[in-house]
């Protein structure tokens, strides 16, 4: 099953991402992204409470800002809520180096990005590059959606 779910990554990771996150060899050592995916469904799964009662609140009811509950959560002493804190941190580092990666690639030598760069990234990045104003996703949108690819095992 190992080799099987680290394939599966690196297949989403080359074809989402155009990199690689785990190389298919005996000598491996787990790449930081894949830790954390690997890690957010189990510990999302013990927070229950918190998604299905305080989670849909906030939102309804626009209490505090992310910086607000940033704070809030590094208060609070609960193990599990600091593992999703990192977790998610890593996975948006991780990410955020990515997306400016490729978008230093698009500006540096637009004319060989769409010809170099074939995966789902870097299509969306040059896509958004080129739509008009009023289409054009701000970069945290943009950055949203790489997130989104990774898969959970």
């Amino acid at each position: 099953m190992t080799w099987l779910a680290r394939t599966a990554f690196e297949i989403v990771a080359q074809s989402g991402f155009g990199t690689s996150f785990d190389p298919i060899s005996e000598d491996y050592s787990e790449h930081r992204f894949v830790k954390s995916t690997k890690l957010l469904g189990p510990v999302i799964r013990g927070l229950i409470i918190l998604r299905l009662y305080v989670v849909p609140m906030i939102y309804e009811y626009k209490l505090g800002t992310p910086r607000i509950w940033r704070t809030v959560i590094n208060v609070l002493p609960w193990k599990r809520l600091h593992k999703l804190r990192d977790i998610v941190d890593t996975m948006y580092d991780t990410s955020f180096e990515l997306f400016n990666e490729k978008k230093q690639a698009l500006v540096n030598d637009e004319a060989s990005f769409k010809n170099k760069h074939k995966d789902l990234m870097s299509v969306l990045i040059h896509a958004n590059s080129k739509a008009s104003d009023e289409d054009k996703l701000p970069d945290d949108q943009v950055l949203a959606q790489i997130s989104q690819v990774s898969p959970s095992f």
